[in-house]
């Protein structure tokens, strides 16, 4: 049986993925991100990009991010903690 490895912060785990989600209205967020779980397809409400409106390819752990802030991946997310 393979063990999982355990992540505390999502931008430490190889199935993360960060994307543009700059803010159209807002000239400070141009560089906003978001972080997404390639693990989790995204469903009918999962969140949806600032500058256009469509739903991110994957499930947006956190969105509206500064690139220099680092966030913490509650474990009731993550799908490689078991239930």
């Amino acid at each position: 049986m393979a063990k999982t490895k355990t992540y505390t912060n999502c931008l430490k785990c190889p199935h993360h993925q960060i994307v543009p989600d700059p803010d159209p209205t807002d000239s400070f967020n141009n560089d906003d991100i978001a972080v997404l779980c390639t693990k989790i397809k995204t469903t009918k409400t999962s969140a949806k990009r600032w500058y256009d409106g469509k739903p991110f390819p994957f499930h947006a752990v956190s969105v509206s991010d500064r690139p220099y802030i680092r966030k913490v991946s509650p474990s009731y997310l993550c799908p490689l903690v078991k239930k």
